[in-house]
C-alpha cells in the first residue's frame, strides 16, 4: 500500500508543482515567443481554468470508472500535454497545450484523495492526509526556485520537459502497484457543468482580455461553425454573458432533484458559506499578487529568474514549518483567530511590498516581507479550510469539500485574469507619463517597450525606463489584492462563527482540489 500511495504522490507532486514552476518563467516567455501581456498570463490562466472547471465531475467520473483508470489517464494527459509544451514553438500552442495539461490535472486531483480515502483506514487517514498536505507544501517550496534555476539553465521549456520522464515513472508504478477499487454507479450533471464552464470562461475571457480590445469591441460579426450571425459582441457583453451563466448554474442547482455538481443545502450553514466567499478571496488575492512581484524582480529589478526565484523562499521557509502551529491554535482558538490574523498580516505584507517595489529597495527587506507573506498565507488557508469542513452536514462532507476547494480555484482563475488587466493597463499609464516627462528627442530614442521587452536587454536610458515603470505599475497593482484581501478580513470579523465541535472527530480536510466521503447518500457520493 505504500508504494501505491508514493505513485498517486508522485502525480499530486506533479501537479501542484506545474501551479507554481511556471510564473517565474513568464518574463522569459514573453521575450522569447514575443507574446503581450495577456498572451503570457494565459498560459497561467488556460491551466487554471481548465483544471478547475471540470473538478467536480472528475470526481464522479472515478466514481463510476474507477479512481485507478481515471487517474492513469488524467496522468497520461498531464504527460503527454508537458511534452507539448515543452514543444511549443508558439505562444498559441503552448497556451493549447497547457490547457490540455489542465484537463489532466483535473483528472487526477479528485482520484489521489479518493483512493487514499478507500484504501487507508479511517483511524490511519489523516495522516495520510498529513502526508500529501507535506507534498503540496514541497511543491510549492520547490516549484518556484527549480523554475528560475532550470530557465536559467536550460530554457523554459526545461519546466515542462522535466515533468516527462517523471509522468512515465509515476504512470508505470501506479499502473502496477495502484489496486483496482470499487466502483458506485451516479449521474452526471453535464449541465451543471456546461453553465459553470460557460460562466467561468466569459468572466476570465472578458477580464483578461479587456485592454486589448479598450472594453469595446471584440468582433462586428460573430462566426459560428463558418456561418457569419450578425451577432456584435463586446467585452461588456462578453462579462454580461458570464454573470447569466452563472446565475443559470445556481438556479439549475437549487431546481436539479438529481445529483447536482454542487448541493445548495450546504449553503444554509453560515459558516461554511462564509468560509467559501474568503478561500475565494484568498485564492483570488495569492494569484493576482504573484506575477506582479516576478515581473517586479526581474523587470523592476533586472533580476534573472533563478535570483527572482530565491526571493520567494523566505515565504515557504516560514510557511511550511508553521503548519503544525496553526494547527494547535486552531484547536484552542478555533478557526476565526488565526483566519482573521492571517487575512490582515497577508494584506499588510502586500501593503509594504508596495512602498518597497523600487529599483533599488533593500533586498533584506523584501526578503523578510517575503516571511510576512509566508506567516500570512498558513494563517488564513488552513483554519478557513477547517472551519468549511467542521461546519459542513456529516452526510455532505464529501460536497463540501470539493464545493471549498473549487471556490479556491475559481478565485485563482479570476485572479489570473484580474492580473492580465491589471498589468496591460498600469504599463501603459506608466510609460506614457514618463515617456510624456522627456524631451521629443529622448522620446523618440527611447520609444515605448512592449510588454515582451520587458527584461530584454536594450541602452541603459531603455533599462533604466524600464525599471521604474515597472517598479511603480507593480507597486500600483499590487494594491488591488492588499485590498481585497482586508476586505475578506472584515468579513471573516463579522461573519464567521467558530463551529462547534460536539460532534466527533472532524473530518479530515483535503490539502487539494479532491473531495472525499465515505457517506453512501446520493448527496454525499455525488462528490468523492
Amino acid at each position: 500500500m505504500k508504494v501505491a500511495l508514493a505513485a498517486l504522490l508522485v502525480g499530486f507532486f506533479l501537479l501542484m508543482l506545474d501551479t507554481t514552476i511556471v510564473v517565474v518563467a513568464m518574463p522569459t516567455l514573453s521575450t522569447q515567443l514575443h507574446a503581450d501581456v495577456s498572451g503570457t498570463t494565459w498560459v497561467t490562466s488556460i491551466y487554471l481554468l481548465t483544471f478547475t472547471v471540470p473538478l467536480l465531475l472528475a470526481g464522479r467520473l472515478g466514481d463510476r470508472y474507477g479512481t485507478k483508470r481515471i487517474y492513469l489517464i488524467g496522468l497520461a494527459v498531464f504527460t503527454a500535454a508537458s511534452l507539448a509544451c515543452g514543444l511549443a514553438g508558439s505562444i498559441e500552442a503552448l497556451i493549447a497545450a497547457r490547457g490540455a495539461q489542465g484537463l489532466g490535472a483535473a483528472l487526477m486531483s479528485p482520484q489521489t484523495m479518493a483512493t487514499i480515502g478507500k484504501l487507508v483506514p479511517f483511524e490511519r487517514r489523516a495522516r495520510a492526509m498529513a502526508y500529501s498536505g507535506m507534498v503540496s507544501g514541497a511543491a510549492m517550496l520547490i516549484g518556484p526556485v527549480t523554475g528560475g534555476f532550470l530557465v536559467d539553465a536550460f530554457g523554459w521549456q526545461s519546466i515542462f520537459l522535466i515533468n516527462v520522464p517523471i509522468g512515465i515513472a509515476g504512470f508505470a508504478v501506479a499502473a502496477k502497484f495502484v489496486p483496482v477499487t470499487e466502483r458506485n454507479r451516479h449521474r452526471f450533471d453535464v449541465l451543471g457543468m456546461l453553465l459553470s464552464g460557460a460562466s467561468l470562461f466569459c468572466l476570465a475571457f472578458g477580464l483578461e482580455e479587456a485592454p486589448a480590445y479598450n472594453w469595446g469591441t471584440i468582433t462586428d460579426d460573430l462566426t459560428v461553425l463558418g456561418s457569419a450571425t450578425g451577432i456584435a459582441v463586446t467585452v461588456p457583453r462578453v462579462l454580461a454573458a458570464g454573470v447569466v451563466t452563472g446565475v443559470l448554474f445556481v438556479v439549475w442547482q437549487a431546481v436539479n432533484r438529481s445529483e447536482p455538481m454542487v448541493p445548495l443545502q450546504i449553503f444554509r450553514s453560515r459558516t461554511f458559506a462564509v468560509a467559501n466567499v474568503a478561500t475565494l478571496i484568498a485564492g483570488f488575492s495569492l494569484t493576482a499578487a504573484t506575477l506582479p512581484g516576478t515581473l517586479y524582480f526581474q523587470a523592476g529589478r533586472g533580476m534573472s529568474p533563478r535570483d527572482a526565484a530565491l526571493m520567494t523562499l523566505p515565504s515557504a521557509l516560514v510557511s511550511v514549518p508553521m503548519g503544525p502551529f496553526v494547527g494547535r491554535i486552531v484547536e484552542r482558538f478555533g478557526s476565526k483567530l488565526p483566519a482573521t490574523l492571517g487575512l490582515t498580516i497577508f494584506s499588510a505584507a502586500l501593503i509594504i511590498r508596495s512602498f518597497l517595489m523600487t529599483p533599488s529597495s533593500p533586498i533584506i527587506l523584501l526578503l523578510l516581507q517575503a516571511a510576512m507573506m509566508g506567516a500570512g498565507s498558513v494563517l488564513m488557508m488552513s483554519p478557513l479550510a477547517v472551519a468549511a469542513m467542521q461546519s459542513a452536514p456529516r452526510p455532505l462532507i464529501g460536497a463540501a469539500s470539493g464545493t471549498f476547494n473549487t471556490s479556491r480555484q475559481i478565485g485563482s482563475t479570476l485572479g489570473s485574469a484580474c492580473a492580465a488587466t491589471l498589468l496591460a493597463t498600469a504599463l501603459k499609464n506608466e510609460f506614457t507619463a514618463k515617456l510624456a516627462g522627456l524631451p521629443a528627442e529622448e522620446r523618440a530614442q527611447i520609444g515605448q517597450p512592449k510588454f515582451d521587452e520587458l527584461t530584454a536587454h536594450g541602452t541603459a536610458q531603455q533599462q533604466s525606463l524600464i525599471h521604474e515603470v515597472a517598479s511603480s505599475a507593480m507597486a500600483h497593482i499590487t494594491l488591488w489584492p492588499a485590498a481585497t484581501l482586508a476586505a475578506g478580513a472584515v468579513i471573516v470579523v463579522l461573519l464567521l462563527k467558530n463551529p462547534s465541535n460536539k460532534a466527533a472527530k472532524p473530518a479530515p480536510v483535503p490539502s487539494d482540489a479532491a473531495p472525499v466521503s465515505t457517506d453512501r447518500s446520493p448527496a454525499g457520493a455525488a462528490i468523492r
